[in-house]
């Protein structure tokens, strides 16, 4: 004998809808709890020491739209002249006092990565609090767009802030990328 077991349409309904809110929130908890297990994980990290407050070119980059051929870049920071300096402005945010920090300056050409300047600094005191800056100058441009190609003028700049004995015991760093094209006014 078999016996039929009837659902009204509403009741199927109710189903499904109770099935989507299960899986959400089976979702949700998930979420937070991987994000619960992300901020744990940031917080044992050490801290950075030093905070880089500002890049500063000489002469002045110039935002704006570059268009090459077909590629368009959108709000690129654009330097005019094959020659500048760069500084960094870097607050030490610890209550102890920082002596002898190396500090490297790369200049790479992104097209061409064997292409490349790089130049060594010291900070060599900065009290708690305290700011200092540090500029390289003469650097030259291993590229330039010259208003036909992005590729040729794209540079990035990394400047690194390394570990010592008596000054940092975290190393930080900070990456800036430019267009050099002399065509731009």
């Amino acid at each position: 004998m078999a016996k039929f077991i009837t659902l009204e349409r509403r009741h199927f309904w109710y189903g499904i809808v109770a099935a989507a809110v299960l899986v959400g929130v089976i979702i949700i908890s998930t979420s937070l709890t991987n994000q619960n297990q992300v901020l744990e994980s940031s917080a044992g990290a050490p801290s950075a020491e030093l905070k880089i407050v500002s890049v500063d070119f000489e002469p002045k980059t110039l935002e704006r739209d570059l268009v090459y051929g077909a590629s368009k870049i959108e709000k690129a920071k654009v330097i005019n002249k094959d020659a500048f300096k760069i500084a960094a402005v870097v607050q030490n945010v610890t209550d102890k006092k920082m002596t002898n920090i190396p500090v490297t300056m790369t200049l790479t050409l992104l097209g061409n990565p064997e292409s490349q300047q790089i130049k060594q600094g010291n900070i060599p005191s900065l009290e708690p609090g305290a700011s200092a800056r540090i500029t390289f100058e003469n650097l030259k441009a291993l590229g330039d767009a010259a208003g036909t190609s992005g590729l040729l003028g794209q540079h990035e700049i990394v400047m690194t802030f390394a570990a010592g004995e008596e000054g940092l015991t975290v190393a930080t760093e900070t990456k800036v990328n430019f267009f050099v094209d002399t065509k731009q006014e």
